[in-house]
């Protein structure tokens, strides 16, 4: 049985969904997958999903470059177009051209962590004598430092959790 293969905005739509509801990913991360793929589909316009390859991509990556596009964004571009390619081969049967790109690597640093004495400072920062909400607040911060969590995860938490 040959799959009728959508157009680019059908498929982005679709693998969109497919993060949002099965995976379960953020808005956020949601949104950005969505830019990268808005950027690439208007760069190979008219090509259809089914016409892209190898070289289509290089292409691509060539142009963000040129752009100025810092290595770490064009990378995070790049496993973009690998899930979602990955995910229209499935969905469609397309071939997935990104499995001819060596993937880029990027020099990961680790992050700058702050001093003991510098978490103490922000925690003496929250203490307001008559404010209700001086606990929630240095608790949030101890929060965030001790446990290392991304401030939307935090922002997240319900009180069941």
């Amino acid at each position: 049985m040959v799959m009728q293969v959508p157009s680019f905005d059908n498929a982005i739509g679709s693998f969109l969904n497919h993060l949002s509801i099965e995976r379960g990913l953020s808005k956020n991360t949601i949104q950005a997958y969505r830019r990268d793929l808005t950027k690439f589909s208007q760069f190979v316009a008219p090509t259809t999903i089914g016409e892209v390859d190898a070289q289509a991509i290089s292409q691509f990556e060539i142009e963000l470059k040129r752009l100025g596009l810092s290595t770490s964004s064009i990378s995070r571009v790049d496993s973009t177009l690998r899930t979602f390619f990955k995910h229209a081969q499935t969905e469609y049967g397309v071939a997935n051209p990104t499995t001819e790109i060596e993937p880029s690597r990027v020099v990961r640093r680790l992050p700058k962590a702050l001093s003991f004495e510098s978490i103490l400072l922000m925690i003496k920062a929250a203490y307001r004598e008559s404010a209700p909400i001086t606990l929630r607040d240095q608790s949030m911060i101890e929060l965030l430092y001790s446990s290392g969590a991304r401030v939307s995860e935090l922002i997240g938490i319900n009180l069941n959790d």
